[in-house]
């Protein structure tokens, strides 16, 4: 089955063989479907066919016709106020009908994506606090055995840095826009890799060291402050579970739509 998930930063298409539950294939574009969204409260124009070429390029390295298809959007499709009209048009240019899924049902298909990839791993997933930093919105999941706690944040990277001009002001932004709840990489390669405080600060300094051509080398075009953003965003995060280090999962929603679909059709 195919599983597409489009965020307020990226579009991620996954294709999995439900017998074996493998990858067949996947395909990941930055679409910044939030652009402008906390200025405007609207997708605009140029978005909506960042969206709709993504699609279609995806569709040439993914035959959607031959597979069960289910697309969810998330944050900043929920925020804007466009959100049918930019949906019809996907819709009607692309096939695709996205589904927009609330905050709670974003964290409860990420929770089961994440206990499956822990199982793989072999890290015990009885107990975890999870944190899934998106373009538009944050999420923090407490599991302990069936017992399942979560917090939702409106502000991701991408309305973050939008939202603030620079990483000084985000950062002393930060404890009031999340306040105190305590309620171009390989996944192959990162799953399962821990992340400590001090490499968040490491590579923050390092990140904010170079000049901004160099910057944009190393993590990606327009994904910069956006990184940046993320990294301040984690280390608060740190701060609200008092935690100081962390497993990495790259697994998350269009990953949990497909496993439960596939469990649908069996």
């Amino acid at each position: 089955m195919i599983a597409i998930d489009l965020g307020s930063n990226t579009l991620r298409v996954v294709q999995i063989d439900c017998k074996s539950m493998k990858i067949i294939n996947e395909y990941e574009k930055t679409v910044k479907t939030a652009d402008g969204l906390v200025q405007h409260g609207l997708i605009n124009g140029k978005a909506t066919t960042r969206v709709i070429s993504a699609i279609k390029e995806a569709k040439e390295k993914i035959d959607f016709t031959s597979d069960t298809v289910k697309a969810v959007t998330t944050e900043a499709i929920r925020r804007a106020k466009n959100s049918d009209d930019v949906l019809l048009q996907i819709k009607k240019e692309t096939g695709v009908a996205f589904k927009i899924i609330s905050g709670e049902e974003e964290a409860r298909l990420t929770l089961l994506a994440v206990k499956h990839r822990l199982a793989k791993l072999q890290y015990a997933s009885d107990s975890f606090v999870l944190v899934d930093i998106g373009g538009g919105s944050t999420e923090l999941i407490f599991h302990y055995d069936n017992e399942v706690i979560s917090k939702s944040f409106p502000i991701g990277i991408v309305t973050i840095a939008q939202s603030y001009e620079t990483l000084n002001t985000i950062q002393k932004a930060l404890p009031k826009e999340m306040g105190q709840t305590y309620a171009t990489y390989d996944a192959k390669k990162i799953n399962g890799t821990s992340l400590e405080m001090k490499e968040l600060d490491f590579y923050l300094k390092k990140l904010l060291s170079l000049p901004f051509e160099e910057r944009e080398i190393a993590v990606g075009t327009g994904r910069s402050n956006l990184i940046a953003a993320g990294i301040l965003i984690f280390k608060q995060l740190y701060s609200i579970v008092e935690f100081d280090a962390c497993v990495v999962i790259d697994d998350g929603l269009r990953e949990g739509v497909a496993l439960e679909e596939c469990s649908s059709l069996h």
